[in-house]
């Protein structure tokens, strides 16, 4: 017999969303302070558990339930109602703010790491399956990899790929039906002011970057 999983939201008395998440039908109905973040605490303080609106739906195995998660997290956030959730939903702490406290704390606790030769020699054991370039292997025999970085630096299959993809030729359309052109993708990035990355997430995404809905030369809007 398996026990069900369910996605779940916690609405305020007047119906709006305040929270979403995943689990067992005990966690989807335990609206205790101790059980959940600060935020969640606070609404629920002020409303009181008896007033909090509960909305389950049973999936049939973990994964669709974190998908629709995720799915109820990202929706819920388009309508521009803010959440008590601290993650994006699913697995792990996706989406989760980091303070610069925590980062630090971070920094020198992985400063600090001591490598076990058992921890070394299973990175060994690990890297030696994988394939390394041509041009570094016939670098590295030569005697000019060691004190000196390899002109193929850099330029591996995924950063050329990255670099070609950048230098495309790009043109885009704005809400008035306006029409410019860009030589290349990091010169419409650097002249709209936004990373080449958001750009290129954009146009993989069909959204607009600073209104502008942006495509390769040759793709069709």
């Amino acid at each position: 017999m398996t026990t069900s999983v369910f996605t779940y939201v916690h609405c305020k008395p007047d119906g709006v969303p305040f929270y979403v998440g995943k689990g067992k039908l005990y966690r989807a109905t335990d609206l205790k302070p101790a059980y959940r973040n600060p935020y969640h605490g606070h609404i629920t303080g002020k409303y009181g558990e008896d007033n909090i609106l509960i909305g389950m739906y049973e999936c049939s195995t973990n994964k669709i339930a974190l998908e629709l998660e995720i799915g109820l997290i990202k929706c819920i956030k388009r309508m521009q109602i803010p959440l008590a959730n601290i993650t994006n939903g699913g697995e792990g702490a996706l989406g989760r703010p980091c303070s610069d406290v925590c980062k630090k704390a971070v920094s020198e606790a992985n400063s600090k790491r001591v490598w076990t030769e058992e921890a070394r020699h299973k990175v060994a054991v690990h890297c030696r399956g994988v394939k390394k370039p041509e041009q570094s292997e016939r670098l590295r025999a030569e005697g000019r990899w060691k004190g000196e970085r390899s002109p193929w630096y850099g330029k591996g299959d995924r950063q050329v790929g990255a670099k070609n993809h950048m230098a495309k030729a790009v043109w885009g359309e704005d809400k008035q039906l306006s029409v410019r052109y860009w030589s290349t993708l990091a010169e419409a990035a650097r002249e709209l002011g936004v990373s080449l990355q958001a750009v290129s997430q954009n146009i993989k995404k069909g959204y607009r970057s600073k209104g502008w809905l942006i495509r390769f030369k040759n793709d069709n809007i």
